[in-house]
């Protein structure tokens, strides 16, 4: 009796033992089971998607996430229906731990996917800088904006309005003052003497005005030629006067340029006076006469201002030749033999007759003027 109730203990133990075993096992299949599915859930092509992270017992629970605010909704080309889960009691990575993961299943996301945003416009660009305005997406989303854009460039350019006239210029934002560039006013200040009035005309307008000249004129000596700290006075050609400090170091006269080439002399410093010997270098200038000037081949001298030499003329048009005369008798260069009473001939010819100042002839027949540059003539009978 004692060893059956022995035995019915031990075999009572061995259930309980099993049906706890397989309680406890019941209860981590369907807590995998349950935890699979949510998986599944999570993976789904309809669920937003959110990982379940184990967290220690001093975690504290922060709500449910995600929020679905932030998830499509199905009515609108969503991701459908998920889960969500908060931090309770248990923890199903730790069962020490006396929290665990709650899930929420089936919740939907709110937010409206039916239509796309686009970038937000306005462009802040496109608003005047400073100026608030809101932006929209295209999806019924706003948001406050400041405008950066200065306004483009403003108008009419100076360059389009007389000279000298005040206007207003705008662009896309603002307006400002300004004075017109076009044309010009003439003639110039720089024209007349300073302090001078004269009258100028707009050129773009025809308008006049009376200015007062500005130019001090030129000033005369120069101080380059006045010598180094020397005090002078200088006057303008606008008749006004001043107190000029030279600068000059001084020149030194003459210079060797003026002096005869391997001539010594004696310079001097116009401003310090100091002296020193030095060789001119000056070659004399053009000699003359030029060798065109005197007739091929003649030798003459030639001089400049320094030197003289001899030179070989080149002219040959300038060359002088003596005239010649040929004179003949009955055809004969020497006196004839003749017997009276006979005929008598003369004949000449002549070279460079252009140097003959003339040609006459005497005796019987032969008197009067002859022609330079040659003839005949019979002189008469010789009778005895």
């Amino acid at each position: 009796m004692e060893l059956y109730k022995s035995m019915t203990n031990t075999i009572s133990n061995e259930m309980k033992n099993l049906s706890l075993k397989f309680t406890v096992r019941m209860a981590i299949v369907f807590s995998l089971a349950l935890f699979a599915v949510l998986i599944i859930s999570s993976n789904s092509a309809n669920a937003f998607s959110r990982t379940v992270s184990c967290k220690d017992i001093s975690t504290t629970c922060d709500g449910f996430s995600p929020d679905p605010e932030t998830v499509c909704s199905p009515a609108t080309n969503g991701t459908g229906y998920g889960y969500r889960t908060n931090l309770v009691s248990g923890d199903t990575c730790n069962p020490a731990i006396s929290k665990i993961c709650e899930f929420q299943l089936g919740v939907a996301g709110t937010k409206d996917c039916s239509c796309v945003p686009s970038a937000w416009s306005p462009a802040a660009s496109t608003i005047c800088a400073g100026q608030t305005f809101t932006q929209s997406d295209g999806c019924g989303h706003t948001q406050g904006a400041v405008g950066t854009y200065s306004g483009g460039t403003f108008a009419p350019d100076p360059g389009t309005v007389c000279i000298g006239t005040s206007f207003i210029q705008t662009n896309g934002c603002s307006s400002r003052t300004a004075v017109g560039t076009k044309g010009s006013w003439v003639p110039s200040t720089q024209r007349f003497c300073s302090g001078q009035t004269f009258t100028q005309t707009n050129s773009c307008n025809v308008t006049t005005r009376l200015s007062v000249g500005t130019d001090e004129g030129f000033w005369h000596p120069p101080e380059s030629l006045q010598c180094l700290g020397v005090t002078f006075t200088q006057t303008s050609t606008c008749g006004l006067t001043r107190t000029a400090v030279g600068t000059s170091a001084g020149l030194w006269r003459p210079d060797e340029s003026q002096v005869c080439s391997g001539q010594k002399f004696t310079k001097k410093n116009t401003c310090t006076h100091a002296t020193q010997l030095t060789i001119g270098t000056y070659s004399g200038g053009t000699f003359s006469p030029d060798p065109s000037a005197v007739c091929q081949g003649t030798s003459f001298l030639q001089s400049n201002s320094c030197f003289t030499k001899t030179a070989i003329g080149t002219n040959a048009a300038l060359c002088v030749q003596p005239p010649t005369l040929d004179l003949k008798v009955n055809s004969s260069n020497t006196p004839p033999a003749v017997t009276a009473p006979a005929n008598l001939n003369v004949s000449w010819t002549t070279t460079h007759s252009s140097q003959l100042t003339g040609c006459s002839g005497t005796g019987q027949g032969w008197d009067g003027v002859k022609a330079t540059t040659g003839g005949n003539d019979s002189g008469g009978n010789l009778n005895n």
